[in-house]
């Protein structure tokens, strides 16, 4: 039975090492072998808010490896004997600079990166758009898996028909049995605007289900495993909404999730998996 764990971070904006040490806080207890697959959220280390390509910079790292993300990624990818999903900030060909998704396998090898396909106007002030959905990758233990970053799962640039259901469709097309999500959800407009408290985690969730209705409508199960972040970087407030949804003939399941204000670690045993 896979074993799927969502780490529900408050990343101290500008510091990695700091993030990465609330993060270990948070995995302390947990042993080698318990877990299958851990997913942390969007730009889960650096913060997310970052005025221009100058502000963020220093924590771009290549994809392939060599950064501090990728090394924190590795080592407990090593240290849980599991696989390892995280949000980064990745220097690309050319020096563009992407909004990512890592994934490492048990044995610490990158397998996957995704490029957020949609950009938020956060986004816009530094990254490049990713041309495409990554392909999927077939993870022991888990299934295949498609991978998303945050607003890849809304219409694009918020002006597409409602009913393209872009992530979803592609996910559906691919036949996956899971979609890996890290997110950074915010509720009270652009940064630096001043807005309302973060959004009830019930609030996000039933839309979210509402963007991956081709997939709830399927006759095959898929899962949707989101790691949200919490906290706030100025004027901005992110609602964790961290959580594992089964999607599968019209409906959508909630087999666990997070409190939308603390930091913590979902862990949920699912029925069946993947080799």
């Amino acid at each position: 039975m896979p074993r799927i764990a969502c780490l529900q971070l408050s990343p101290v904006h500008g510091d990695v090492l700091a993030s990465q040490a609330r993060a270990d806080a948070l995995l302390e207890d947990v042993e080698a072998d318990s877990l299958d697959l851990l997913l942390l959220p969007e730009m889960a280390f650096s913060g997310y808010t970052f005025a221009d390509r100058a502000a963020v910079l220093p924590f771009a790292e290549l994809g392939g490896g060599g950064g501090r993300c990728h090394g924190w990624c590795r080592a407990t990818a090593l240290r849980l004997r599991c696989h390892v999903a995280c949000g980064y900030v990745e220097l690309g060909e050319g020096d563009a600079l992407f909004n990512s998704l890592l994934v490492l396998d048990r044995a610490g090898r990158c397998v996957a990166n995704h490029r957020k396909h949609h950009l938020y106007e956060t986004d816009k002030s530094w990254a490049s758009e990713g041309r495409d959905w990554a392909p999927p990758v077939s993870l022991d233990g888990v299934g295949r898996c498609f991978l998303a970053v945050c607003m890849d799962i809304n219409p694009y640039e918020f002006v597409a028909p409602w009913e393209a259901f872009e992530l979803a469709s592609a996910a559906l097309d691919a036949r996956v049995d899971v979609v890996l999500f890290s997110s950074a959800w915010c509720t009270n407009g652009e940064p630096g605007d001043a807005g309302p408290a973060p959004a009830p985690a019930r609030e996000t969730l039933e839309y979210w289900v509402g963007r991956l209705e081709p997939l709830a409508r399927a006759p095959r199960e898929t899962l949707f495993v989101a790691a949200d972040r919490v906290g706030a970087e100025g004027r901005v407030a992110f609602c964790g909404a961290s959580c594992v949804l089964a999607l599968q003939g019209g409906g959508a399941s909630l087999l666990g999730s997070l409190d939308e204000e603390e930091e913590g670690l979902l862990v949920v045993e699912m029925e069946g998996g993947a080799e």
